[in-house]
């Protein structure tokens, strides 16, 4: 049934595929199979080479490339707000592994963006990605902070936007490791509003891409500074050719 309302949208909406611009459906049949084959098996863990100091541990859903690289790029800085129902299973199943072990309240941090693309874009695309994975069965939940319910999925998080850019930074879409963590240094702080939860409950991050893996370094650098603690980092896709990896019953990471 959802296939069959599915279809009908792409048709009287008459979109064009997000990946390579073939009118007629939200991704062309070609274009769904190659964003197929860019999830991995499960979610796994990822580690840049080198990482940056004070990274967390971080999951990732697939890889970034082809149709996933070109997908995520339409979500965020096309207006394809319709794929963010493909790409919102992926951050909820980062988010279930990393969760699924934890019994007690936990707050997910989505990465914020800055003023000037808010206002481009007309909303915070991470954000959004994360309440809708939070809607999905065992997701993350928005909402006030409180316990599970027992017997209940054992995912205890809770949506909260309470990073903001402290300063702007410059694009770094080209640059390497150490100039994105330079460009980053200082850039991202908790609101005052969120400092007293963010010290007294545990923290997941939430972002689209890990890449060099600066932009979570820095996040995690702005949650410990108010005495905060970051159990991990969710994201939907990894460059694979940064990152060494691993599945969740393995013991060593390999490289990718």
């Amino acid at each position: 049934m959802w296939r069959t309302w599915e279809a009908l949208a792409d048709l009287v909406l008459a979109r064009e595929c997000a990946a390579c611009a073939v009118p007629g459906a939200t991704l062309c049949p070609a274009c769904r199979a190659d964003l197929q084959a860019q999830r991995y098996a499960v979610p796994r863990e990822v580690r840049p080479i080198p990482a940056p100091p004070g990274l967390p541990v971080v999951v990732a859903s697939a890889r970034y490339a082809g149709a996933m690289r070109r997908t995520i790029v339409a979500f965020k800085d096309e207006g394809r707000s319709d794929l963010g129902r493909l790409l919102a299973p992926l951050l909820s199943g980062a988010l279930r592994l990393l969760l699924s072990d934890l019994a007690g309240p936990v707050l997910v941090l989505p990465m914020p963006s800055s003023a000037a693309a808010t206002r481009r874009r007309g909303d915070r695309p991470v954000l959004t990605l994360a309440r809708r994975a939070g809607r999905d069965r065992g997701g993350a939940r928005a909402g006030p902070l409180s316990e599970s319910a027992p017997g209940s999925v054992p995912m205890t998080g809770h949506i909260v936007a309470a990073l903001t850019t402290g300063r702007r930074v410059a694009d770094q879409s080209h640059l390497g490791a150490q100039a994105r963590a330079a460009n980053l240094s200082g850039a991202y702080a908790v609101t005052r509003r969120h400092t007293e939860v963010v010290r007294r409950h545990p923290v997941v991050l939430v972002d689209d891409v890990v890449t060099t893996g600066a932009t979570l370094a820095e996040a995690s650098r702005a949650v410990r500074e108010v005495g905060g603690v970051v159990l991990g980092a969710a994201v939907i896709a990894a460059t694979e050719r940064r990152h060494a990896w691993r599945t969740a019953d393995e013991g060593a990471l390999w490289p990718g």
